[in-house]
């Protein structure tokens, strides 16, 4: 199939009036190092759990809905801090059922890394049809590529942490061969995490993929913080929310854009006011100028669409929620996610919507799993009879708009796209573990590009995928292998043709 991307059109622009500051570089090395210097408040180190494993996931999930932890876990990286109990518990609490025993221990076995250095080698060898829309993004597997080398090694302290990464990609899609994806720099402070560095980030309950901050693209390089163990609030007022979360980033994307480099800044609040019950309110902004304290004011209010307003921005915000049910002989748990593009009055508008359901279960030998079906619409006002195409993640002041390097940061079939998943897990108590994904649905359902540099990124014109993947991985000598297949059959309704894209995969990862 011949899924050739048209040339983007570049704007060569006179310096701003307000040149781009620089405070996040010039602020983020004094904040780090002033880290170490601070009394340490636990023992848990400034570093998170394994970003995009599926597995890691489920089992934190899992312990969620057995109410053996607690805390909003839906924005990810994930912070060891809030797997403190954890950590510090060798033995899982007695009225746990063999499965969630066993996610007990796998997670304990990934806290309990000692303090000092570490290193990791992944090789992954791919064939066929490795990219998108053929192969899409969910969690778990991020950015689809074809062959890769991934190298890195990172330092773990009391206070501080720090992994320098690097990584080979055969025939990238943005032509960056070589780059440090997953590096960064951060300290611990008081129940804060600083960091700065290139960081995947993850915000909601799907698995497909999230519509306002997923997988899809690389990660920009910024600086975040974060909060560490969602705790609740002693406040009388407001600890009727429960355990909570705070996460904002301030980032800056490629200079290869009609506009470039412009700031990419985020927020989102999560808490969970009940047991059964997670919500997260998120908001985005892609923001070129001017870079005023007045300009960044009417983002955080936003607005920057009323007359007389000069701030040149892109917003998105929304919520997700996640409701699971009191019953342990057959649990399940309902999730959506709901994102407004634009704004008016304050107000987010021209929606997209994720809908979700999914159960978990024991299997013989103390092995689990986990099955989800989503139904995803990218186009704004999706429920309408009147839907506006052409305009989820895309912006007249900033064309290329919602897109990082020729991927979408929301979800990974980019705009006016309408998808179904299905998808499933397995895991074993010995670390094999297996997934299974079917995926059908219509992409750039209106069939048209808004403007140079913006666009649907992933199917040009209109296409109807139907795609099934699976992989298996077990332990071998001191890492692990993986084997993966799956079929895609593109349909692009411009031609009147069928093209069937198979591909297969195999990798070995190696921590020391």
């Amino acid at each position: 199939m011949n899924t050739q991307k048209p040339p983007r059109q570049r704007v060569h622009r006179a310096p701003a009036t307000h040149p781009p500051g620089r405070w996040w570089r010039r602020a983020a090395l004094p904040l780090l190092l002033a880290g170490a210097g601070l009394t340490a408040t636990a023992s848990v180190q400034a570093h998170w759990l394994p970003e995009n494993d599926a597995r890691v996931r489920h089992d934190v999930q899992l312990l969620v809905d057995a109410g053996a932890i607690t805390g909003a876990l839906g924005t990810w990286p994930l912070p060891r801090q809030a797997l403190a109990g954890v950590a510090a518990r060798p033995q899982p609490p007695a009225d746990l059922n063999p499965q969630q025993a066993a996610a007990w221990h796998r997670l304990h076995r990934q806290l309990a890394r000692t303090e000092g250095w570490h290193g990791e080698l992944r090789a992954r060898g791919a064939a066929g049809e490795a990219e998108p829309p053929a192969q899409l993004a969910w969690y778990g597997h991020a950015n689809p590529q074809g062959s890769q080398v991934d190298v890195a090694v990172g330092y773990q302290g009391d206070r501080l942490a720090a992994r320098l990464s690097g990584q080979w990609v055969e025939d990238p899609a943005d032509d960056k061969d070589f780059r440090a994806d997953g590096s960064y720099l951060a300290a611990h402070l008081g129940n804060w995490i600083i960091s700065a560095g290139a960081i995947d980030h993850y915000w909601g309950p799907g698995w497909s993929g999230s519509l306002i901050l997923g997988n899809a693209a690389r990660p920009s390089p910024g600086v975040a913080v974060q909060r560490a163990e969602p705790r609740a609030s002693d406040l009388p007022v407001l600890n009727w929310l429960g355990p909570w979360t705070l996460q904002v980033f301030a980032n800056r994307l490629e200079s290869d854009r009609v506009v470039p480099r412009p700031y990419f800044i985020g927020g989102r609040f999560a808490f969970q006011p009940v047991q059964r019950l997670e919500v997260g309110l998120s908001r985005t902004a892609i923001w070129d100028s001017p870079h005023t304290w007045r300009s960044f004011g009417n983002i955080a209010i936003g607005d920057t669409n009323s007359k007389g307003r000069d701030t040149t921005a892109d917003q998105m915000a929304g919520i997700d929620l996640r409701f699971s049910s009191p019953d342990h002989r057959l649990p399940w748990a309902a999730y959506l996610q709901y994102i407004g593009e634009d704004e008016a009055g304050g107000i987010p508008t021209k929606h997209i919507g994720l809908f979700g359901l999914e159960t978990w279960g024991a299997l013989p030998n103390d092995a689990s799993y986990r099955v989800f079906l989503e139904y995803t619409d990218t186009t704004a006002r999706f429920w309408s009879s009147r839907k506006r195409f052409a305009t989820a993640y895309e912006s007249s002041s900033l064309p290329t708009s919602y897109r990082y390097r020729d991927r979408p940061m929301g979800y990974a079939t980019d705009n006016d796209s309408r998808l179904v998943t299905l998808g499933g897990q397995y895991l074993a108590p010995n670390g094999h573990s297996a997934h299974l994904k079917f995926q059908g649905g219509t992409l750039n359902r209106g069939d048209r590009m808004r403007m140079p540099g913006g666009g649907n990124r992933i199917a040009p014109r209109k296409l109807r995928l139907l795609d099934l993947e699976g992989e298996y991985r077990w332990p071998w000598l001191a890492g692990e292998v993986s084997l993966g297949a799956g079929i895609a059959r593109l349909d692009p309704l411009d031609r009147g043709s069928v093209d069937w894209e198979p591909r297969g995969w195999a990798g070995y990862e190696w921590r020391f």
